[in-house]
């Protein structure tokens, strides 16, 4: 939208002809085929301070995923050609929970919550590092004995001059 406020969204569809993927030609295995979308940005809320919230689905089969979120967007130095910034967040993530009788038929499934995700993220000129954490609120949580899982994400932003008259943008 500007050099302040921008929005970015965007979809892939995979596995378009369901392959089969069996290892024996006397059955037939098929890859679900595959939705992603997913959309966010970033907006100013002030000179130093923005906004930058997130969304992905997934949709394979029966099976679904939603990650939604949002971080605050410090900066701490900014010049005509790069910034240096912090970011804190939260995302929840939801999943289809099936449902099941006594007699352990399916009887559907519900959208619920699977985990609370808490993020952070440093950004020097081109270069980012990430960390996030994520606590499972579902009943998997017996699973994992109630711990979490740590994520470290390394980030190069690839971007020429600005010259070029076209913006950059940063998430």
């Amino acid at each position: 939208m500007n050099k302040y406020n921008s929005f970015f969204g965007g979809a892939a569809f995979h596995h378009l002809n369901s392959p089969n993927v069996s290892f024996t030609q006397d059955s037939i295995v098929s890859v679900y085929s595959k939705l992603t979308v997913h959309a966010g940005g970033e907006f100013s809320l002030g000179n130093d301070l923005g906004l930058v919230p997130g969304v992905v689905v997934f949709k394979q089969g029966p099976s679904f995923l939603l990650n939604l979120g949002t971080s605050l967007r410090f900066t701490l130095a900014q010049d005509q050609y790069t910034s240096n910034t912090f970011q804190i967040g939260a995302w929840m993530r939801l999943v289809n929970n099936y449902l099941f009788n006594e007699n352990g038929g399916s009887t559907g499934s519900s959208l619920g919550a699977d985990a609370v995700i808490i993020s952070t993220r440093f950004e020097y000129q081109n270069f980012g590092i990430g960390f996030s954490y994520d606590w499972n609120v579902s009943e998997l949580k017996s699973a994992s004995n109630g711990n979490g899982a740590f994520e470290l994400s390394l980030v190069y932003t690839l971007c020429g001059s600005e010259n070029r008259g076209v913006y950059c943008p940063s998430f």
